[in-house]
């Protein structure tokens, strides 16, 4: 049989060709179980708008676009930048079913627990309009007992995600669509103009 053959059943099938949506093989499923558990018991407690998503992510300066329209048959050739750029990190939370980004900052130098932790206490708790459940992953860089203590301090909670669990945090699909969205903006176009545009 050839392979357009097989093409065309598949496509009468309504079976397309997608890209692979990546999990960790390392993942547990116990922990997992055990983390929606916990979530839905707190969310029927508080609610699911007191959820706060937190997490942060680097964005290289330049970052060429690898798609482009061509006729059939036709190579498309494009030119990105032979020198490693800077590199920016963005750290941000985000409300359960709100767009729009809590405290986001850009950060031009190297990112750690103690960028981390002066941000949490300086910018994203005291944004805090009402007693939130924050959810993060297990970075090294969140160090969970100091952590712990300052949003309790501030009089709300902490959740932390099952390891190699990044799919269930919700802020993911907006750092995806920010970097979505600098690759395709003019050339020179910073990432702060980025975060507006994608808030306004």
């Amino acid at each position: 049989m050839r392979a357009s053959a097989i093409c065309y059943a598949l496509k009468k099938m309504k079976i397309t060709r997608k890209k692979k949506e990546f999990r960790y093989r390392e993942r547990n499923r116990e922990e997992r179980i055990q983390y929606y558990q916990t979530l839905r018991n707190l969310i029927k407690a508080h609610g699911s708008k007191s959820l706060v998503c937190i997490d942060e992510s680097g964005f290289e300066e330049f970052h060429a676009c690898v798609y482009a329209w061509s006729k059939k048959g036709r190579k498309v050739y494009g030119e990105r930048q032979g020198k490693r750029g800077k590199r920016e990190n963005l750290v941000a939370g985000r409300r359960k079913g709100n767009k729009d980004l809590i405290a986001p900052m850009v950060f031009t130098v190297r990112f750690n627990a103690e960028s981390f932790e002066g941000w949490l206490a300086l910018y994203l708790l005291p944004s805090l309009t009402i007693p939130s459940i924050l959810i993060m992953d297990n970075a090294p860089i969140h160090r969970k007992t100091a952590i712990r203590l300052l949003v309790e301090e501030a009089g709300h909670q902490i959740i932390f995600l099952p390891k190699y669990s990044p799919d269930l945090n919700d802020i993911e699909h907006d750092f995806s669509a920010l970097k979505r969205a600098k690759m395709y903006a003019s050339p020179g176009t910073s990432l702060d103009e980025v975060i507006r545009a994608y808030c306004a």
